[in-house]
């Protein structure tokens, strides 16, 4: 006994199927687009806001302006760490030397993790 299946279903389903993944893998590309596109954002106001510190805040207390500038810097190294769940930790205790500013950046992000946990 031979089984024989009609190759027309066949033909009306796989069309019916690519369209679908078509539209499917076009979603998830308009997702990355948006995320690279707030991601250029995001730097594009760091740059703004440390010309502006640069311009504005150092002339009067260059202290200030530069603990401004490493705390602008490590925005978005958190961020990062933030969105790919990954610790960044060596590059806070790096860049800022004190350790009262490196425990709270760390627990910042801490209670957020535990935020998202919930």
């Amino acid at each position: 006994v031979r089984f024989q299946l009609p190759l027309t279903s066949m033909t009306l389903i796989s069309g019916f199927v690519a369209t679908l993944l078509t539209l499917r893998s076009n979603q998830g590309l308009d997702r990355l687009n948006e995320a690279r596109r707030n991601v250029e954002k995001v730097v594009l106001h760091c740059k703004d806001t440390a010309s502006l510190v640069m311009a504005y805040v150092y002339p009067n207390d260059p202290h200030i302006a530069m603990k401004f500038a490493r705390h602008l810097a490590i925005f978005g190294w958190v961020l990062k760490g933030q969105l790919r769940n990954s610790d960044e930790s060596d590059i806070v205790k790096t860049m800022l030397h004190r350790k009262d500013e490196q425990d709270y950046i760390l627990r910042q992000q801490q209670q957020l993790q535990k935020q998202q946990q919930r």
